[in-house]
């Protein structure tokens, strides 16, 4: 039995590794490569450093977050600074607050 259990944690311990580098990769594509959060596994859609990192790169990669960072005021403050029309994307509630339309106007006068 407490072989089993440490062939697990060992087990364990590499998937931890390898998630964490999978995340590494994603966050540097994410800051080089501005539509990388496209291909991203969907966990690390749902990741907020993740998700700021590349709506800071690219604010129409905010409709590739989840609903929730779509919600996310200071996510979608980023990605509406760097890109007006990302907006869009943005959770309803936030659509009709003045200081992101202000924002996303001054960015883009089209927004």
């Amino acid at each position: 039995y407490s072989i089993l259990l440490n062939r697990l944690k060992i087990k364990h311990g590499c998937i931890m590794r390898i998630q964490a580098r999978i995340k590494d990769v994603v966050l540097a594509d994410v800051t080089h490569y501005d539509l990388a959060l496209i291909d991203a596994p969907k966990e690390l859609k749902a990741d907020r450093e993740i998700v700021l990192a590349a709506v800071t790169q690219n604010g129409m990669a905010l409709h590739c977050a989840t609903e929730e960072l779509r919600a996310d005021k200071e996510i979608v403050l980023a990605a509406v600074t760097q890109n007006g029309r990302a907006l869009q994307f943005a959770a309803e509630e936030l659509k009709g607050d003045r200081e992101f339309i202000l924002a996303a106007v001054t960015q883009d006068g089209r927004a």
